[in-house]
């Protein structure tokens, strides 16, 4: 089964860097808890922390309205999906590490 990879931004070594898997699929699957239908992985190459608002492409993921986001294994929140489908989150991400987003379907 394919599944879509979105390149976030052109990876050049001086800022952030990142990828989300769109599992749209996984609206259809019996599972437990709530379906992760996204997953993102945003690296920071540089010395610095990076504070950045970034846009997430939900279309794929078949999100329309909310979605719960869990960044770093934390508590997930429930966000209000804009109307182009995207989603804006601002993360600070740690001086060469990286950040994993989960996005989840709010209601299975």
């Amino acid at each position: 089964m394919i599944q879509p990879l979105i390149h976030l931004r052109r990876a050049n070594g001086q800022d952030w860097d990142g990828f989300l898997h769109a599992r749209s699929r996984a609206l259809s699957y019996d599972e437990s808890g709530p379906a992760e239908v996204g997953v993102a992985v945003i690296f920071n190459p540089t010395q610095l922390e990076v504070v950045e608002t970034i846009a997430f492409p939900l279309y794929y993921t078949g999100l329309t309205d909310t979605v719960l986001v869990s960044i770093d294994e934390g508590p997930a929140v429930t966000m209000t999906v804009e109307r182009d489908y995207f989603l804006l989150l601002e993360l600070a991400i740690a001086p060469t590490n990286m950040t994993t987003v989960v996005f989840s379907h709010p209601n299975l």
